[in-house]
Parts: structure tokens; C-alpha cells; sequence
């Protein structure tokens, strides 16, 4: 009897793990087969362009791309999961339930502050879903303006195309505290996952 119950505890086993890898998931990572927040996904491309948002140039830097980043679950930025609604809070945010999603990215940037303001350069975002249409550039920003003493220098990224995005660079320039280069932020706000592209690229299933 005892044998008996033994060996059907096993067939059942068996069948269980067939049935996971049937699915497409191994036993050590049927945990990891569910989005978790914090997963990286598919961000906003922005770049630094020469010339300005009327007439963009070429990219003169290309820039970490925008990452929805409200939840921190252990130190780590949380990112949207398929199909979710930017609107819907994610477990465990803390705060009001209703605050605006924001999407950022920090880079570090060999030129000189000085020399970013010695030509005109404007910051562009596009759409992840089609990057290189014009018709489909969420935000725009000409990069302009008297650094503070810390080196700090902000500018408005103003809508394109319809989108609803907007948004802020930081710019800081480190040579101030005897550093090189500049630290820059970008900052975006409104639109909907529809209006970015998101349904498709941003918002796609990360893998396990």
C-alpha cells in the first residue's frame, strides 16, 4: 500500500512538471514566468538633435531612453506590465492612488554644458513604436538658458503632434563641483499608452 501511494505521488509529480514545460514553463522558473514589477521593458528613445524643434537636425547624443519608473520594490524602478493601464497603480505604490506616471532617464554626457549652449541643440522624443517618424514625436525642447551657480540649467519639452507628453530636462553641469561633462534628466508626463505606442512596443510581455 505504502508502495502504491508512493508511486502515485510520483506519476502525479511527473505530470505536473510535463504539463509546465508543455507551456512553456521550467520548474525553476514557474516564479519568474509572471511579470514582477521591476522587470525592464521597452522605454521612450530621446536624443539630444542639433538645430532646433522647428527644424531638428541630426542626433548629436543619443540618450538612456524614458523609463515609467513609480513603484520602488527594493531599491529597484518599477516598470508598467503588459497591458496595464498607466492610469492603474501598480502593488504596493505608496501615496495617492492617482498620481501621474512619470517617465525618466539620466545620461551622462561627455560635452561640456558650455558647449551644449554654444549651438543650438533642442531634446526630442519619439515614439518607441515608430522612432524615426516625425509625424509620431511625443515632446520637444530647445535647450537655452543661464545655468544657475550649481550649473544647474532647466528647460520645457513642449507637446508634439498631438500626443499629450510634455516634459522638463535637467541639465547640470559637472565641471562646476571639478567633474567633466553634463548630467542630463529627462522628464515626461501625460499622453496614454495608445498615443506612445505602448499597446505594442512599451507595453509588450517581458520575458521570464
Amino acid at each position: 500500500m505504502v508502495y502504491v501511494r508512493s508511486w502515485l505521488l510520483a506519476a502525479a509529480a511527473g505530470l505536473a512538471v510535463t504539463a509546465m514545460v508543455v507551456a512553456g514553463v521550467s520548474p525553476s522558473n514557474a516564479q519568474d514566468a509572471t511579470p514582477m514589477a521591476g522587470m525592464e521593458m521597452a522605454g521612450i528613445p530621446n536624443h539630444i538633435h542639433a538645430g532646433t524643434c522647428d527644424e531638428l537636425g541630426d542626433v548629436v547624443v543619443p540618450l538612456a531612453d524614458l523609463q515609467y519608473t513609480n513603484e520602488v520594490t527594493d531599491g529597484e524602478a518599477a516598470t508598467p506590465m503588459a497591458g496595464m493601464d498607466m492610469a492603474t497603480p501598480m502593488a504596493g505604490m505608496m501615496g495617492g492612488a492617482d498620481a501621474a506616471p512619470v517617465a525618466v532617464g539620466t545620461t551622462q554626457v561627455d560635452l561640456a554644458l558650455t558647449d551644449i549652449l554654444a549651438a543650438d541643440h533642442a531634446f526630442n522624443t519619439h515614439d518607441p513604436a515608430d522612432p524615426g517618424n516625425p509625424d509620431r514625436y511625443l515632446a520637444c525642447g530647445n535647450i537655452g538658458g543661464t545655468p544657475d551657480p550649481q550649473g544647474n540649467l532647466f528647460v520645457g519639452l513642449e507637446e508634439d503632434n498631438d500626443s499629450g507628453f510634455t516634459g522638463v530636462a535637467w541639465l547640470l553641469d559637472n565641471t562646476v563641483s571639478g567633474g567633466t561633462g553634463t548630467t542630463v534628466t529627462i522628464f515626461l508626463v501625460g499622453g496614454d499608452a495608445a498615443s506612445a505606442g505602448m499597446d505594442s512596443d512599451m507595453m509588450a510581455t517581458p520575458a521570464a
